[in-house]
């Protein structure tokens, strides 16, 4: 209720104070916006000066007041970035000239006139940047007063309680605390923190909370408008957060002031949507956009910037990609035994591939076998390459000796996975995409008959046959009278086939036109005994199997080897 009063916009404080924000008036007020762009400017206040200044702007009539006022949070609130980020960079540079601190379960830095309105902050930056509490101090004279900020492994209140005789006065909670102590016990602080830490810390791994695995054509205007009716978002009703998987990274680069955050296109095929990653900057010269694809975690939201309703990606990470492909592209990888064979290279988030495999003939030589679609692609694949291990599936010979083998496209059924060459090589890299899933996809529709294509194809042939048998060559003539998902040639002809095994058509030598087809008696049979259409269905059916093993995250090689 009080999000919506605020959406009213009858304060003229509450209104000046919008607009210094960027936040459009249409726009529905919701947690996100008062947390991350209206609540930030009322605290720097009295983080930096006297929180008097905010409590005027709200409570004044006075339009030309309320603006003035609300230019005068809106530079506070810079400001207080800007020392946000001038303490977090001595830090840093500190850390860097004392690796041996980040050896220590806790991070405790002091520093002679911080301040202490912006230090909780900064200790929340560094649990972020480095997974371990951070205790961020302020020295005035005597004394040092500071914030704490935790991870979920940490019970923070507890460990300050573990050193409670060296505070002043202390208090927080399992997250968050503040405290103050003599100034010369900083260094004690570090050490008997770094015990009670230790003794505290639950090792185990935090799951990240995902929502929803999501393609990113579905991350669209409408869905994120849905998503307002979860409002009000906070604490117990977290954001929802949607993963997506082998996104591209399009005219990525560093905006803000400081150039800290990083913004570019999102792209799965044809979709493209804006992303925004705060304070991700650092990730630029790490990312290789040319050669790989990423998964990404984010929030969706409505971008109205510039008076264009949109999608917007608010990024909270992208995800790493496996090291051992990012080394075979920058030649760091070292082939060795692994523990199981074969050990799976899930690969489809590479966009270039010519680069990879190239690198991967560099690092494995004569020990690496190319799998290809077709026959056409095996003499081009060997000539581009210079290398001779390249094969259909089809035509693989058992007695191949391969480390490595790549597959560069879909398996046909799942008994390529029970062939000997894969089950004993120490490498499995799987080399394709979606695009050539889906091609597949489209060749096993074809092939595989469904009862409502096969009876549309026997009843155009009976209103074509009937009164006269078709010669070959005339065929096509077939398909006007197929609905569209029966008209592709290959449909057609595997249903001939099934339907000649059930003696339904028959094929008639004829002198003059070649042969001609005509109906036959039937044998009074049903679909499933025809041998070929049994055969069809098992692998269209073993097909969708792979699909779904196939779809969605990282593969595993219990889930690959359990197809076949």
């Amino acid at each position: 209720m009080g999000l919506a009063r605020l959406g009213q916009w009858d304060r003229p404080g509450f209104r000046a104070l919008a607009e210094v924000a960027g936040v459009a008036e249409q726009e529905q007020v919701g947690s996100w916006t008062v947390a991350f762009s209206l609540a930030p400017r009322i605290n720097a206040a009295g983080r930096l000066e006297n929180a008097t200044l905010a409590l005027e702007l709200m409570l004044s009539r006075d339009a030309k007041f309320c603006r003035e006022r609300a230019r005068l949070l809106d530079e506070l609130n810079k400001k207080r970035q800007d020392v946000e980020r001038e303490i977090r960079e001595s830090i840093e540079a500190h850390l860097a000239e004392h690796p041996e601190k980040l050896e220590k379960s806790v991070i405790v830095e002091a520093g002679e006139g911080w301040n202490p309105g912006v230090v909780g902050i900064t200790a929340a930056r560094l649990v972020e940047a480095h997974a371990r509490p951070a205790f961020v101090l302020s020295i005035l004279g005597d004394t040092a007063k500071g914030s704490a900020r935790s991870p979920e492994t940490v019970d923070l209140f507890a460990a300050m309680t573990a050193c409670a005789d060296l505070f002043e006065k202390f208090g927080g909670h399992a997250r968050a605390g503040g405290f103050t102590l003599p100034a010369d016990r900083v260094d004690e602080l570090r050490e008997r923190l770094d015990v009670a830490v230790r003794e505290l810390r639950q090792d185990v791994v935090v799951p990240v909370r995902v929502d929803l695995e999501l393609p990113l054509a579905s991350a669209n205007l409408s869905l994120a408008r849905e998503l307002t009716k979860l409002e009000p978002i906070g604490e117990a009703n977290p954001r929802p957060l949607f993963l997506s998987h082998r996104v591209r990274l399009d005219e990525l680069q560093a905006i803000g002031k400081s150039k800290d955050h990083l913004r570019w296109h999102a792209c799965q095929g044809d979709v493209r949507v804006k992303a925004i990653g705060f304070r991700q900057a650092e990730l630029l010269s790490e990312l290789k956009p040319g050669a790989l694809a990423y998964d990404l975690l984010y929030h969706l939201e409505e971008d109205n910037w510039q008076g264009g309703a949109r999608p917007s990606l608010v990024v909270e990470s992208i995800l790493s990609p496996d090291p051992r492909v990012v080394a075979v592209l920058e030649r760091r990888w070292q082939p060795s035994a692994p523990d199981q064979t074969p050990e799976i290279f899930d690969l489809r988030s590479v966009l270039d591939r010519k680069t990879y495999i190239a690198r991967l003939l560099e690092a494995g030589g004569e020990g690496v076998l190319l799998l290809v679609a077709g026959e056409e692609q095996v003499e081009a694949t060997r000539k581009f390459l210079s290398h001779d291990l390249v094969f259909t599936q089809h035509c693989l010979p058992e007695s191949a000796l391969a480390r490595d083998v790549v597959l560069l496209g879909p398996p046909a059924d799942g008994g390529l996975f029970a062939h000997p060459v894969l089950l004993q090589a120490e490498r499995l890299h799987i080399l394709f995409g979606e695009k050539e899933l889906e091609r597949e996809a489209r060749r096993h529709d074809a092939l595989w008959l469904d009862r409502v294509r096969m009876e549309a194809i026997y009843r155009a042939l009976v209103q074509v046959l009937r009164p006269q048998p078709l010669p070959e060559a005339r065929l096509p003539e077939l398909t006007r009278f197929l609905p569209p998902q029966a008209r592709r040639p290959e449909t057609v002809q595997v249903a001939l086939e099934v339907l000649e095994e059930l003696g339904v058509v028959f094929w008639e030598a004829d002198p003059s036109q070649g042969r001609t087809l005509r109906l036959g008696s039937g044998s009074g049979q049903k679909l499933e005994d025809s041998s070929r259409y049994r055969e069809l269905s098992r692998r269209g059916q073993e097909f969708q199997r792979l699909r779904r093993v196939f779809a969605g995250g990282r593969l595993s090689r219990t889930r690959l080897f359990q197809v076949s």
